[in-house]
């Protein structure tokens, strides 16, 4: 496949330097040429335009300067790069250059191999700004598709939910239910509020990995985020008959309550990933710890049996990040990191203990009413 060279357009009035620049360029470089400025800029509007402009500074009817500013007027030909090929030396005449958005200038009488080095450097770099240009563009579109399926997949996913959140409470409005069969209903209902919840967080969390989700932070009982996370991993804890044991700076018997800043729905998501983490990390029949220390910040100490190998210990909170734990996907304690830095928090492991594993989290406090 033959490769398609680079296009430098040369504009002189005087045929010997325009001959003198072809004959420098050689095969290297594609040439055109312009012997006037109102030439020079209808090559450049065309749907080839060319790569690299040099330009003379001394022509009849319209110099170098204006057509250099009339291409850096125009959003066509504005990244096009204007050398300047010019016999004048004086300083003021070379930033004047500059100033209307040349990227250099070559000094008459010429030097081949400056001016192929020139060319050759402000070409790469043009080329590589286009390139780049072109990838942000393409990565534009393919963000804006993945939100267009996230929204659409939100959609349907909320439609089904809507019914099983809207059965339970049909049926709860029947006279012929015992208490157990209402308390049921109500998990379903409950347990369908926190599925729309999830997915709504699922396409904030793709935001996050953007840098474009911008948090709404108040002031969240963090006493009542874990109370409701507890129950959502109940199951999980009776299987591996797994005991929490909970404390507020130090004491098991407290109940002070204990504020944060932040939103509760991403306090929720970021314990119950922790917890579940160190419950599935966890043998049988262990203990995992929850310590909240209260102050500015709130800490958070999960601590569960069970090193994190030492090979994960660096990549722990990285996508795709897992330690071996049977199903692992590696997302939870991702997706954690990047909810807690959404929040003007902190997060971190903790392996000074051999046997052990601590995940610290750290919080703006929220300080309660009085």
């Amino acid at each position: 496949m033959t490769e398609i060279r680079p296009q430098i357009l040369i504009v002189d009035d005087e045929p010997i330097n325009i001959n003198i620049l072809v004959d420098v360029l050689g095969e290297e470089w594609r040439t055109l040429v312009a012997t006037n400025g109102e030439q020079a800029l209808r090559r450049c509007q065309t749907a080839s335009p060319p790569d690299l402009i040099l330009l003379d500074v001394m022509m009849p009817d319209m110099d170098g300067y204006e057509v250099c500013r009339r291409l850096k007027a125009d959003p066509a030909t504005v990244d096009i790069p204007v050398i300047f090929v010019t016999a004048m030396t004086d300083l003021s005449d070379e930033t004047k250059g500059f100033d209307l958005g040349a990227v250099d200038y070559i000094v008459k009488p010429i030097s081949p191999e400056i001016v192929r080095a020139r060319v050759q450097a402000h070409v790469e770099l043009a080329l590589a700004r286009r390139t780049l240009h072109e990838q942000n563009l393409r990565l534009e579109e393919a963000i804006q598709r993945a939100e267009d399926m996230e929204n659409l997949m939100r959609h349907d996913l909320k439609r089904p939910l809507g019914i099983i959140i809207g059965f339970p409470q049909l049926l709860l409005d029947g006279d012929d239910l015992d208490d157990a069969k209402r308390d049921a209903l109500g998990k379903i209902e409950n347990a369908g509020y926190r599925m729309l919840n999830m997915i709504d967080l699922s396409l904030d969390l793709a935001k996050m990995e953007r840098g474009a989700y911008e948090a709404t932070p108040v002031k969240i009982d963090v006493n009542r985020a874990l109370d409701q996370v507890l129950g959502d991993l109940e199951t999980l804890r009776r299987v591996k008959d797994i005991d929490i044991d909970i404390s507020i700076d130090g004491d098991s018997a407290s109940h002070e309550l204990v504020f944060a800043y932040g939103e509760e729905l991403l306090l929720q998501s970021v314990l119950s990933n922790l917890l579940k983490n160190a419950m599935e990390a966890s043998p049988e029949q262990e203990t995992v710890t929850v310590k909240m220390k209260p102050g500015n910040p709130v800490e958070i100490r999960l601590r569960n049996t069970g090193a994190v190998p030492e090979e994960m210990r660096d990549r722990f909170f990285e996508k795709y990040a897992s330690s071996g734990k049977s199903h692992g996907t590696g997302l939870g304690t991702y997706s954690a990191r990047m909810m807690v830095d959404a929040m003007g928090g902190s997060i971190k492991l903790d392996t000074t203990e051999q046997d052990t594993t601590s995940v610290v989290v750290t919080l703006p406090a929220g300080q309660p009413k009085i």
